[in-house]
């Protein structure tokens, strides 16, 4: 499986004004982190593309977002991984779902069908068997034109609209639905185009305009269950004028793109706008000026289970004098194989009407049906409005319309805009506030210690070698345990670096034993200490910690990540980090409003997608200096010297590193260092360089593992 990192949601305002408080974003982290969620292209169900993993929830000055990992297949049995990973998932909503509601809606049920019924939850829980709807509600199939729609007024009378294409009896806890072919590939297992639908639906008091609708007869769902879909795409009605002049007469013809087609299953698009001329006979009567129009699409994929292919279709008729739609409609054309291979090679107005019509809703002035005359019918703007939603996941409709399409490119490169983004993406300075990820994983055997280092680093060596290892002053943490009287256990298995470039990564320390809340206090309590006094010595320093434990079924991991100085304002108010989860989230909230009340960064800074891992940790990863770049490299007495020939592509690099913005500085391989003030094996002196100013750790036996580059040159 391909890995990559995404930004899943935020409390942000979308487009549409909804906005997800912290409580729901953590909510909606708990159920899905660990388990994962399904990937559909076009949010449709029956084009699975892979499998996202929330994990996490990224904190910082005005803004949460929720993070995770989007995996991609790389192979054939990748693939079918993720189709059955799909096919369980869906299978397991629906018995989750459903369950409470099957009894219930079944007994209400019971004199309508037979064993052949089956049951689906989608807007809400329903059952399902051929006419079952008109044997339940007879009365709304009683004024049904001749093409099977109903009245939007007659429905009206029983059904209160919910909005997402469902209607609710006002009398019995019963709902009815729109047709499955509004539906994503025209099947329930996906959701309505509901912005199509609900704009639709806004026009019900809309005097001007007269609205039928076709309805799935085959559905009764139990109103008790209803849920409102969140579905979040940029695909929005756009500002649309009054303006029809620039909609050239005649046949346009639109192609997609290679990523259309694939995204939006969309080979191509037609439409037709025509002038005509239409008496009513009188010989004093001026002939009106209409515009006729068509569309449809040509579709690149078969309906899901069948072997037709399903193309969306609208007319409409403009009186041009009035400056209204007098009539509008939209349909399904079904075509088999046969007839769309002859239809991809055929323009729209010459292959005629070869195909299975079905029509979905139709719009009509009342008074040119009623009274034989125009009235205002239907605005251009709503129209352009609503012919867009209705063929929501066709960009082409904006070209058309002489709009941008929605979206823009989805898969982009991650090109570095700047040396310091390239090389030190995860720079901070005092000021820039703290970071905080707040995650959840899967929980491995609970620990008999109370606290244990548990993460770990990998990195390349000059010689290309990968070693294991975890930074030098890992010490520094338990040092500051051991003055409170706790301990930390730290791997023996593993090498320790430690690099001259300002930036420091504490490696995950789980808490367990017997009283996890007690042993995480005391562990912030001490890291408290050793920041503080790092901030008093003016430091100037960035610091990663993340610290773990168990939670119910899962372990959840907090990383923090600033400034020392922004580290120790912080820390003075936390004090302690609640180990169970409705505390746990009170707590998150009271970390919101803290970095809210700090200015927003003007920037996205640090590159978020840099730096918040999958195991929860806002890790500082290195960047080092590539082999070809050191012409000379060796040591005059105890001080490293080197020289950089950086090529002339590398202007950008060499001018920042003369202005001093930029340095490459030693990350070596400890062996053993000194304590200045006992003259012991520093690892096991009693002393703290960070607690006591006057210990120092002194260099005895190091090895130069790389070079790295960093932004603070001289500390």
């Amino acid at each position: 499986m391909k890995h990559h990192f995404a930004v899943l949601n935020s409390n942000e305002v979308t487009l549409d004004g909804t906005s997800f408080p912290l409580e729901a974003l953590a909510e909606s982290l708990w159920q899905t982190a660990v388990v994962g969620i399904p990937s559909n292209l076009g949010h449709d169900a029956h084009r699975p593309i892979g499998w996202m993993l929330p994990y996490g929830l990224y904190l910082e000055p005005q803004l949460v977002r929720t993070v995770g990992e989007l995996l991609l297949p790389d192979s054939a049995a990748d693939s079918q991984q993720i189709v059955d990973a799909h096919e369980r998932a869906f299978y397991n909503r629906q018995q989750r779902m459903g369950a409470p509601f099957e009894a219930p809606l079944t007994a209400l049920l019971k004199s309508y069908v037979t064993e052949a019924r089956r049951y689906l939850y989608c807007e809400a829980f329903a059952c399902i068997e051929p006419g079952l709807a008109q044997r339940v509600f007879p009365e709304i199939t009683q004024n049904l034109d001749n093409k099977g729609l109903v009245y939007l007024a007659d429905i009206l009378k029983t059904f209160t609209y919910l909005g997402q294409g469902v209607f609710a009896h006002k009398i019995k806890p019963l709902t009815v639905f729109a047709h499955p072919y509004f539906r994503r590939s025209l099947s329930r297992r996906n959701n309505f185009h509901f912005l199509f639908l609900d704009e639709l639906l806004s026009h019900a008091n809309n005097p001007h305009v007269r609205i039928r609708l076709r309805m799935d007869w085959d559905m009764v769902g139990y109103a008790p269950s209803v849920q409102t879909q969140l579905e979040y795409e940029f695909w929005r009605g756009p500002r649309y004028d009054d303006d029809i002049a620039a909609i050239t007469p005649g046949l346009a013809h639109y192609h997609s793109s290679e990523f259309e087609r694939v995204y939006y299953g969309i080979a191509a698009t037609e439409f037709i706008w025509e002038a005509s001329e239409e008496s009513d006979g009188k010989p004093q009567s001026k002939p009106r000026r209409l515009h006729e129009f068509e569309m449809e699409e040509v579709k690149d994929a078969e309906v899901p289970g069948t072997e037709s292919f399903g193309c969306r279709y609208m007319h409409a008729f403009y009186d041009k004098d009035a400056a209204t739609f007098e009539h509008f409609d939209g349909a399904i054309r079904l075509y088999n194989w046969e007839q769309m291979a002859e239809r991809v090679g055929t323009p729209m107005n010459k292959f005629g009407h070869g195909s299975d019509y079905t029509k979905l809703f139709r719009i009509d002035d009342p008074l040119r049906l009623d009274e034989k005359r125009p009235g205002p019918g239907l605005a251009l703007r709503d129209w352009k409005s609503l012919v867009t939603k209705y063929m929501q996941g066709n960009p082409q409709v904006y070209e058309y319309f002489g709009e941008d399409k929605p979206g823009g490119t989805h898969l982009l490169e991650d090109v570095p805009h700047s040396v310091r983004e390239e090389l030190v993406p995860y720079s901070m300075q005092a000021g820039d506030g703290v970071r905080l990820l707040a995650s959840f994983h899967a929980l491995a055997a609970p620990a008999t210690e109370e606290r244990v280092v548990t993460g770990r680093d990998a990195v390349t060596d000059m010689r290309g070698q990968q070693r294991v290892v975890l930074e030098y002053d890992v010490i520094e943490v338990r040092k500051a345990l051991l003055a409170l009287g706790a301990d930390l256990t730290i791997p023996t298995d593993v090498g320790f670096i430690y690099a001259e470039d300002g930036y420091w990564n504490i490696p995950t320390i789980f808490h367990g034993g017997p009283d996890p809340q007690a042993a995480l206090n005391l562990t912030v309590r001490a890291l408290n200490n050793l920041i503080q006094a790092a901030h008093a010595q003016g430091n100037d320093q960035v610091i990663s910690f993340t610290l773990a434990w168990a939670m119910e079924d899962k372990e959840a991991r907090v990383s923090a990540l600033g400034h020392v100085a922004d580290l120790a304002a912080w820390l003075r108010q936390v004090r302690s980090i609640p180990t169970q989860r409705p505390a746990f989230n009170k707590w998150l909230g009271q970390q919101e409003s803290y970095l809210n009340a700090q200015a927003r960064a003007a920037t996205d800074w640090p590159k978020l997608d840099y730096i918040a891992k999958s195991d929860g940790v806002l890790f500082i990863e290195r960047r080092l200096v590539d082999q070809q770049y050191i012409s000379k490299l060796g040591y005059a007495g105890h001080a490293l010297r080197y020289e950089l020939a950086l090529p002339a592509s590398r202007r950008e690099l060499a001018e920042a590193f003369v202005r001093g913005e930029i340095a490459a500085v030693a990350m070596r391989e400890a062996y053993r260092m000194d304590c200045s003030k006992t003259g012991q094996d520093y690892w096991l002196s009693p002393h703290s360089k960070l607690l006591e100013p006057d210990v120092k750790a002194i260099v005895v036996d190091v090895k130069l593992a790389a070079l790295c580059w960093t932004d603070k040159p001289d500390i």
